[in-house]
């Protein structure tokens, strides 16, 4: 078996991050709607303008949180850490990187605040976000390619 050179685990993290941040923008897809609905005011010629205006602003915004989130946080983890030791423990490592997002989102947005917890809804509100959806997604699909593509690798040998 060769070892993976570091331009191939840069190749293998930068393919994994453009398919999160692909995966994290179709899922809010259904936010997205909903704010250019709110935005026409009833006029539903407009929703098509206004909706491809959102998301070209919604797609650049959440590259530059996938690549803040994946340079400083996920690149050194890919880059330094075996990826025999990622397939090993991707039982582990999957639903950690989630919890991980999940909760620095939650953390940066503070919404581990009391009045959040209040009822039902208030928690609903609060953690149905879209950037909060897609930090999820993110994390989720990032993780899952990345293993999937260095298990292939390690599986050609």
């Amino acid at each position: 078996m060769r070892p993976f050179s570091w331009l191939s685990r840069l190749k293998y993290a930068a393919l994994a991050g453009v398919a999160g941040w692909l995966a994290g923008v179709a899922l809010t897809i259904p936010f997205e709607y909903g704010v250019a609905q709110r935005y026409v005011n009833g006029n539903a010629g407009e929703i098509p303008r206004v909706l491809a205006e959102g998301l070209l602003v919604w797609s650049a915004f959440t590259f530059f949180i996938a690549f803040v989130a994946w340079v400083p946080l996920v690149l050194p983890v890919l880059l330094l850490v075996p990826p025999a030791w990622l397939v090993r423990w991707r039982r582990l490592l999957v639903p950690c990187s989630v919890l991980v997002a999940g909760f620095a989102m939650g953390v940066r947005l503070n919404l581990f605040q009391h009045k959040n917890f209040v009822s039902e809804k208030a928690f609903l509100y609060a953690f149905g976000t879209a950037p909060y959806t897609f930090s999820l997604a993110f994390a989720l699909v990032l993780a899952v390619v990345y293993v999937k593509m260095a298990a292939r690798r390690l599986a050609r040998g």
